[in-house]
């Protein structure tokens, strides 16, 4: 594989997470119906309490008060975005650009656990904490699909045997001396 290229890409798609847009939460129509429809019951409440004794109807606009303060909001299910603070939002850019760079020296050192796990913390974290829709997270995901596909440390054939096919293939010794003469030179001894 050409490690150059892909600690290069990750290189640069380390350098781009500053820049990579977060979700931003927005309550769904439903949890503002449920708001308005919440608050329409308690004007109603305010109304009926009208012909109550004058302190009764005093509670009753107090509590309305007090319960407008504290709005309760139903979300979906599927709500899996915090709302982060600032310096948060900074520790997660910093965070998932050493996912990067982990998996960028693992690339280096041909460890291939540690590369496909830092690449799988660091797509989970850009799917669970970014905007998908943007154009460049759906890019650098991509980039990030495309190098854990790439097998870092594949097994090469030894010379050994491919000698042994060749020696098979040509069914002469020529071939054997051929080999075992080229080999010899290579390490400085006669054969």
């Amino acid at each position: 594989p050409d490690k150059v290229g892909l600690s290069a890409s990750l290189t640069a798609l380390a350098e781009q997470v500053e820049s990579l847009p977060l979700l931003q939460f927005e309550p769904s129509k439903s949890n503002k119906t449920q708001t308005s429809e919440t608050s329409n019951q308690d004007q109603l409440t305010i109304a009926q309490s009208a012909g109550q004794s004058r302190w009764q109807s005093m509670a009753d606009r107090v509590w309305a008060d007090l319960k407008s303060l504290v709005v309760i909001k139903h979300h979906e299910a599927d709500m899996r975005v915090p709302l982060l603070a600032p310096e948060q939002r900074y520790y997660l850019q910093q965070n998932l650009r050493l996912q990067l760079e982990t998996a960028r020296l693992a690339l280096l050192q041909s460890d291939k656990q540690l590369y496909s796990d830092s690449l799988k913390v660091a797509r989970d974290w850009l799917q669970r904490f970014y905007n998908t829709q943007a154009q460049p997270v759906q890019v650098a995901l991509e980039n990030l699909r495309k190098a854990s596909e790439v097998d870092i440390d594949p097994v090469l054939p030894l010379p050994k045997e491919s000698l042994h096919q060749l020696q098979r293939i040509s069914g002469n010794g020529r071939v054997r001396s051929t080999a075992l003469s080229d080999l010899s030179l290579n390490n400085g001894t006669n054969p």
